[in-house]
């Protein structure tokens, strides 16, 4: 359990690229609050599965999240190494699956996307069904007001633009710009 949470933080703590190596630097580093952030929500994403007791310290560091960071990270979302919160406030990622090096900004909603979703079913607890919500690939950048809503797939190292509204599968390497978002295909230029 604390070798898993540790190689993820040690991901995410690289992934900040902080003028200091120190671990304590970088978690109090004005300018990098988001490494706050990260942290409580691994912590409450290993505590979640552990009993009565784990889900209550769960519930607790999630609710601290919302306080001192103003983001809401759902701790069963499942998120790779090297996660990087460019700016805390307004964040709000649901039960997603996210993979390695995921950049994302300020004011972004990742979730489900309303009743009429294709894969939507209440579970019998009461929660929506984790196949209603989004599918993100590795090195994905998703930029300040986005929104990526519903059982979609974005692919590896595509790039979410700012405001945009996510509705629809992003294929690897595109960007995805406007409302509702229109895909645009990277070329590389060759020198």
């Amino acid at each position: 359990m604390f070798s898993q949470l540790r190689a993820l933080v040690k991901g995410d703590l690289i992934a900040q690229k902080p003028k200091s190596t120190g671990f304590l630097s970088v978690l109090f580093y004005a300018r990098r609050p988001g490494f706050g952030a990260i942290l409580l929500y691994r912590l409450s994403a290993i505590c979640f599965g552990k009993g009565l007791l784990g889900r209550i310290a769960s519930l607790l560091l999630v609710r601290m999240n919302l306080i001192f960071h103003a983001c809401d990270i759902d701790p069963r979302a499942v998120i790779g190494p090297g996660f990087v919160i460019g700016h805390t406030v307004g964040l709000v990622i649901g039960r997603a699956t996210i993979g390695r090096n995921f950049r994302v900004q300020q004011n972004v909603t990742i979730g489900v996307r309303d009743i009429t979703d294709r894969n939507f079913n209440v579970l019998p607890d009461g929660q929506y069904n984790p196949a209603s919500y989004p599918t993100i690939g590795d090195n994905v950048t998703v930029c300040a007001g986005a929104v990526v809503l519903g059982s979609i797939r974005i692919g590896n190292g595509a790039m979410i633009g700012a405001n945009s509204v996510v509705l629809q599968d992003v294929p690897e390497g595109c960007l995805a710009v406007g409302v509702p978002a229109r895909l645009i295909v990277k070329t590389k230029v060759v020198v």
